[in-house]
């Protein structure tokens, strides 16, 4: 009996031992399987590695050829999604940006809080379009056209931030990211068009104007000084170029040391604000405030938009200072009032590696501000440094902390990737919604951008809305929230 007894109570610690055994692997298993599942509602779609056990894998496979297919659909939408982008924003005859994208792109540029220092802007125009079609015939013009952007989308496919569009039917428009080379470029254009277009037809020709802008020029004035300068680039004869100027403002630093040495003497000296825009829904309630980092460049001065120091901070290597301090500052806003607010992260921030671990330390010392504090980056950058990114948005999601993408429109087409990282909303580029009341093709483009992504349950807001006819038709198309001047007008009653 003692040995009957021994023998039945080591087989039961056996049985045990191996029921513990299997059943830790089950339960491993199985916290994996709901991590994807948890990381399914996050909006990451990784798939998962079969399991060893069978019923477990049974589960498992199901579950990755939903996110297969679920993938496959969202490809397949977002390739719907691109042709209407290109429907709405390109010209069909150049592929060129249509009118209203151009201007909307470069109203961004030079009026946006992070948009360009300095910039150019070249308009050309071809003389007397209405009598070379009748001498030529349609065919023969439309390959002027052609060669026409063919020779502008040149230089947009070589120069980062450069883009070309068709304003009408005889004039075209290119944006340079950079000031100092407007006058340059067009004289460019002009001999290299000089080369090709007469060979087309001897009356063919045309004339171009240059000018030079810098932020904070509105877009009205520097249409309206690039129209003066095309004006007299016409009276001039074929092929002419002519500048238009700008009083240019004073440069109050020169050479990148002083530069590195204010903007790290404004953030040692707490020189340092965040403005605050409202971002409102339809109900005119805040959903929070958008908050662009200031720097006191100079102590007693003004405090100053990102456009103009910005691009010194990137040569200087000072981005992630500035963006830690931006979080830094936010946070303590929140604790003061409890207004959820919203900051955004510079692109080559994302690259340094010291980033995560200075917002993991902030994050966690004031977990409660934490979870109402939204961090986003450019569509472009999350494109473009997507592995960072990612790795970024799962080190901060444990602290509460919303990931958002702003700037959006462009890079839609790519949804499946860049869903990948986990985002909470996303804010429709200004280049996306101005102008949309007046133009039906570009408000369906928004109206399906929308749908994809409230099939994601993702929130979508509009950027930089300053028309009320923008706003109404942003709200028909389902937009969650708005910001910029029309919603800055609205006063909503939360923000004092």
């Amino acid at each position: 009996m003692l040995n009957f007894a021994a023998g039945f109570c080591a087989a039961l610690a056996l049985a045990a031992a191996l029921g513990f055994v299997v059943t830790r692997r089950f339960r491993r298993e199985l916290a994996r399987a709901s991590a994807q599942a948890q990381g399914v509602l996050d909006g990451r779609y990784a798939e998962l590695d079969a399991p060893q056990g069978r019923r477990l894998g049974v589960v498992v496979a199901a579950l990755n050829m939903v996110l297969r297919r679920w993938r496959e659909a969202l490809g397949e939408r977002a390739t719907e999604l691109d042709e209407l982008r290109r429907q709405a924003n390109l010209d069909s005859l150049t592929g060129l940006f249509k009118r209203g994208h151009f201007l909307a792109r470069l109203e961004a540029a030079v009026e946006r809080e992070d948009g360009v220092e300095h910039c150019g802007l070249v308009l050309l125009r071809v003389r007397d379009l209405d009598a070379m079609n009748r001498e030529l015939g349609r065919d023969a013009t439309d390959q002027v056209l052609r060669a026409i952007a063919q020779a502008l989308s040149a230089y947009g496919e070589r120069v980062a931030g450069c883009f070309p569009g068709r304003l009408n039917g005889a004039d075209f428009a290119l944006c340079l990211p950079v000031g100092g080379v407007a006058h340059e470029t067009a004289q460019a254009l002009a001999g290299a068009l000089r080369a090709v277009l007469p060979g087309m037809g001897p009356q063919v020709a045309i004339a171009l104007g240059a000018v030079e802008l810098q932020h904070a020029t509105t877009l009205a004035q520097a249409l309206a000084v690039a129209d003066q300068a095309l004006a007299r680039a016409e009276s001039r004869g074929p092929y002419a170029v002519a500048l238009g100027r700008f009083e240019p403002a004073p440069h109050r630093y020169s050479g990148e040391d002083t530069w590195r040495r204010a903007i790290g003497d404004a953030l040692a000296g707490g020189r340092a604000k965040l403005a605050q825009f409202p971002l409102v829904d339809a109900m005119n309630a805040l959903v929070h405030l958008e908050c662009p980092l200031r720097l006191q460049l100079q102590a007693g001065g003004g405090y100053e938009i990102a456009a103009h120091w910005l691009p010194l901070a990137l040569r200087a290597r000072l981005t992630t200072d500035v963006d830690v301090r931006a979080v830094a500052l936010a946070l303590e806003a929140i604790a003061r009032d409890g207004v959820a607010r919203c900051v955004n992260l510079s692109p080559a921030s994302l690259s340094d590696a010291s980033l995560a671990p200075r917002l993991r330390a902030l994050l966690f010392a004031a977990p409660r501000a934490a979870r109402q504090l939204a961090i986003e980056v450019a569509e472009a950058a999350a494109l473009e440094r997507f592995a960072p990114l990612q790795q970024l948005g799962r080190q901060l999601r444990p602290c509460g902390v919303q990931l958002g993408l702003e700037h959006a429109g462009n890079g839609l087409g790519r949804i499946d990737r860049l869903f990948e990282i986990g985002l909470d909303f996303v804010k429709l580029d200004t280049s996306a919604t101005r102008g949309i009341a007046a133009e039906p093709q570009r408000a369906d483009f928004v109206r399906a951008s929308v749908e994809l992504l409230h099939r994601m349950s993702l929130p979508v807001y509009a950027e930089g809305v300053a028309d009320a006819d923008d706003a109404q038709m942003l709200w028909r198309c389902g937009i969650d929230g708005i910001t910029g001047p029309w919603a800055s007008a609205q006063r909503p009653q939360s923000v004092s």
